[in-house]
């Protein structure tokens, strides 16, 4: 069975956000920054429904509803009955994964530690490796801190850690590249800067040995070698001291390089990559960058890191992916860009709702005379960060919808639960779980509108009607950067 533990304790800080764990933490002799800046978000909001048990002296487990974190409290953790709770949230923590949970009640503790197991599979990880994966809580005031004995199953897909308090939790990536701009996507003729960084111990925090400490990220000061922290091993000698960036490559081939791919550039822990005049086939090119570890006893460890990239025609696009499909729209007439063929073309378009407070999307793909998919959305809150789509029936305006035609029903971002019950259908309109993330967003006529979103949407059918079931449930995430195209 492959496993692979983690001794962490840090606050993540803004240095953002690559820690490269491997066998050891760092050597206590390193001097501490003179910042430290924890990173601070907003708490998630509930996503779907709530799974509740009572669980008492004797110990008992409890699992969420969507499968991918089960809660276990051993004998003798509760001195009473009591009602335990998972919700699934919007995921705010840093290089998060999948869902985020509140475990309530809030603030319980309890005698002896409790189990966490965070079950992943394709769904969660997306492109993530399972090898870079750890757990993570978030603080009352926002700030997160990473669990310094997070395990991974290798096998079983799994991440575990114990813990004798209930808060927000969610699964993560201690390891990842930071773009800039942030989007794994670039248009052509255009560059994005990536960079390789980490984090060490603040030393003088006094709760650098604790379960949870902070941990200061490591300046970018040009060097080419890092110092992570790292598990402790038992041996000492086998500590992990510091990895180094030994080779950028562009789709396996050596930086410097340039090819019908793009161009790519890297020298220690940052890399410039510039897109080709056109778009490759496929779209999507893979920059790594190989990291090489040493410890005193000489011994060597090597990792690998991907950031996939897609290219895109227009600076200006929506990217959308439902059950796995991507549709790809963009936005015409700016920058110089036009129509390449009037019979057959994607266009999106973006504009004001709610006195340009709000946000309008409309797209399509135009084959001929007719459309053959259709994706609309109105986004009535505005304010940069994170939001649920509340629809009408959560006191909301919001609406999210994707359609292929011809002759297919809409997926709509609300839904209805269906019971039966003896003999009588029972039914419910409910929203759906989707987040979007405004990212920028000011309603001035012709500026940029930037965000990204998640969720479920659903298609409800007369079948589903006549068969009393719940409407069927899509997966859907995408990005935008358009134009605010105002009338003012």
């Amino acid at each position: 069975m492959k496993k692979r533990s983690l001794f962490f304790c840090f606050v993540l800080g803004w240095g953002l956000l690559v820690t490269l764990s491997l066998h050891s933490c760092s050597d206590g002799g390193d001097p501490a920054p003179e910042d430290l800046d924890p990173i601070v978000t907003d708490r998630g909001t509930p996503q779907g429904d709530a799974t509740s048990k009572v669980i008492g002296t004797s110990g008992g487990s409890l699992t969420s509803a969507d499968g991918h974190l089960t809660l276990t409290v051993p004998e003798g953790a509760l001195t009473t009955n009591t009602t335990v709770a998972i919700q699934p949230l919007s995921n705010h923590a840093p290089l998060g994964l999948g869902a985020a949970y509140r475990l309530s009640p809030e603030g319980t503790t309890f005698a002896k530690p409790v189990e966490l197991k965070f079950h992943y599979d394709a769904s969660v990880l997306g492109a993530a490796s399972d090898e870079f994966l750890w757990i993570t809580t978030q603080n009352t005031d926002g700030t997160w801190n990473a669990m310094l004995k997070s395990e991974t199953n290798l096998d079983d897909k799994y991440v575990t850690v114990t813990t004798t308090h209930f808060s927000d939790w969610a699964l993560g990536r201690f390891i990842d590249f930071v773009l800039t701009p942030s989007a794994p996507r670039v248009s052509v003729n255009k560059s994005v800067e990536l960079r390789l960084t980490g984090f060490r111990r603040d030393n003088d925090d006094p709760n650098a040995m604790d379960e949870l400490a902070p941990l200061v990220p490591i300046k970018d000061d040009g060097l080419d070698v890092l110092a992570p922290l790292t598990p402790i091993p038992r041996d000492i000698e086998k500590r992990m001291i510091q990895f180094r960036a030994t080779k950028w490559a562009l789709n396996g081939a050596a930086a410097p390089v340039s090819n019908s791919n793009g161009k790519l550039s890297g020298s220690g822990n940052m890399a410039t990559y510039t897109a080709p005049a056109k778009a490759p086939n496929p779209k999507t090119v893979a920059v790594s960058v190989d990291l090489e570890t040493s410890n005193k006893e000489g011994s060597k460890g090597h990792y690998m890191v991907v950031s996939n990239i897609t290219v895109l025609e227009n600076e200006y696009f929506l990217e959308l992916t439902v059950d796995g499909q991507t549709y790809t729209y963009y936005q015409y007439g700016f920058n110089g860009s036009t129509v390449p063929d009037p019979t057959n073309f994607e266009i999106v378009n973006c504009g004001p709702i709610d006195d340009n407070k709000g946000i309008g999307v409309s797209a399509g793909y135009v084959r001929g005379d007719q459309y053959i998919n259709i994706f609309l959305a109105e986004l009535h809150q505005t304010g940069i960060g994170a939001q649920r789509v509340k629809c009408i029936y959560d006191e909301g305006d919001d609406d999210v919808s994707f359609t292929n035609i011809p002759g297919t029903v809409a997926y709509e971002s609300d839904y209805v639960k269906r019971e039966k019950v003896k003999d009588v259908c029972e039914s419910e309109s409910v929203c759906a779980e989707m987040t979007y993330n405004v990212e920028e967003f000011t309603g001035k006529p012709l500026s940029d509108v930037v965000v990204s979103f998640s969720g479920t949407i659903y298609e409800d059918t007369p079948d589903h009607a006549d068969g009393c079931k719940t409407s069927t449930s899509h997966q859907v995430s995408g990005f935008f950067r358009l134009v605010y195209a105002t009338m003012d």
